[in-house]
């Protein structure tokens, strides 16, 4: 009798042993332990149940991890609740003789990648007194974001923030379709940067700037553009913003100053 009831024991203990290698938290474990891409690098992950309110797994989900790009999903979803379908463009104060106007971060003005949705520029060219922009520094944003690599201002996915962004705080190249007799030809904005492009035949980069200037250095490559159009990030400033403007709106009078924005 001993021996049978330690056989219905053990018997007992192995079926509960293999019932919890086959939940599916083991399941997951086995699977996440023979990935390779879990064992090749720094990387976790938290699956929770929305309806239920709870966690339902996680792989190393209380580690520090510097955010990746599905972030910003999140941000997106964030905002488009927060802000609905539009944002305010300008904040504006109409005086007897003039307007004055700050930025509100508005990302279409003049911006090359989205002609036809800018709804700034055309009301900006509907003013007949003076303008006046204020750009007062207690207001301006810094032009990365917490995070953000300084070496980075080289490259296309980067671009300076500023309360009135202006072509969308970038150089903006693409071939000419119909070059003429001239042969290969670029289109590009803001002209005063587009139209001042240093060649230098020796240098190995398509496209190269310094940080501090909006002086572009060009290899024969730039008439290439597999990828068109090219995009670079621009260095802005408060001059730089009002210099395009000025030239964008060739019939406008508009001055800066630094006022700050009166309540809404």
């Amino acid at each position: 009798m001993p021996r049978i009831i330690f056989f219905f024991a053990l018997l007992s203990l192995t079926l509960a042993l293999h019932a919890q290698a086959t939940t599916p938290r083991a399941q997951l474990d086995r699977l996440v332990a023979q990935n390779p891409v879990f064992a090749g690098g720094h990387t976790g992950f938290s699956l929770y149940d929305i309806d239920r309110e709870q966690p339902v797994y996680g792989y190393q989900a209380d580690h520090y991890f510097v955010p990746a790009s599905n972030v910003k999903l999140l941000t997106f979803l964030v905002a488009h609740r927060v802000l609905g379908q539009s944002v305010p463009a300008l904040y504006y104060q109409r005086g007897a003789d003039r307007l004055d106007i700050w930025g509100t971060g508005y990302p279409l003005l003049l911006h090359p990648s989205f002609r036809g949705y800018d709804e700034l520029a055309p009301w900006l060219r509907q003013q007949v007194v003076p303008i006046v922009l204020h750009q007062p520094e207690a207001e301006t944003p810094p032009r990365y974001g917490a995070g953000w690599s300084w070496d980075d201002f080289n490259y296309g996915y980067v671009y300076e923030r500023t309360a009135l962004p202006i072509y969308g705080n970038r150089l903006h190249l693409e071939r000419d379709p119909d070059p003429g007799l001239l042969g290969s030809a670029l289109l590009g904005s803001p002209p005063e940067v587009a139209g001042a492009l240093v060649m230098d035949a020796d240098q190995p980069y398509t496209i190269r700037r310094g940080e501090e200037e909006n002086v572009f250095t060009v290899n024969e490559n730039i008439y290439k553009l597999g990828d068109s159009p090219l995009q670079r990030a621009l260095h802005t400033s408060g001059d730089f913003t009002l210099r395009q403007l000025r030239e964008a709106f060739p019939a406008l009078t508009i001055g800066g100053h630094l006022r700050p924005r009166p309540p809404p």
